[in-house]
């Protein structure tokens, strides 16, 4: 078995806290405004009933087929972890146009460009 390079520390920590605000944006998204904590912390944000979570990005999920789950985080004092997984999907360019046509359109386009995209389901997107 192939031992996954593991990414340097600094760059991990970046875009771990670059996924803590994904997740925090898609909480606010389903209408659960959450507190995010500030500097060093045991956990990453609360819920409004006071419910600690902590929030992590596991980049090699995809090249291992495991998740990876640290000793050091299971002694967080949280009552949730939250644990983004990546994956990598393979489409023809037949599939790709397809599922595009049969997306949901954007009110005002997608990112501070109003770019022209669609909106899939995750559903969709994996049949």
């Amino acid at each position: 078995m192939h031992q996954a390079e593991y990414t340097p520390f600094k760059q991990a920590l970046e875009a771990g806290h670059q996924n803590e605000q994904v997740v925090a944006e898609e909480f606010a998204w389903q209408g659960i405004p959450v507190v995010r904590t500030e500097g060093k912390s045991p956990y990453d944000f609360s819920l409004p009933n006071g419910q600690k979570c902590e929030v992590k990005l596991d980049l090699r999920s995809q090249r291992t087929s495991n998740a990876c789950i640290e000793f050091n985080s299971l002694r967080r004092p949280v009552d949730y972890f939250l644990h983004t997984f990546t994956y990598c999907r393979v489409y023809t360019a037949e599939e790709y146009q397809w599922l595009y046509n049969h997306g949901k359109i954007p009110a005002h386009g997608v990112g501070e460009f109003g770019y022209d995209a669609r909106y899939v389901s995750k559903v969709e997107m994996r049949n």
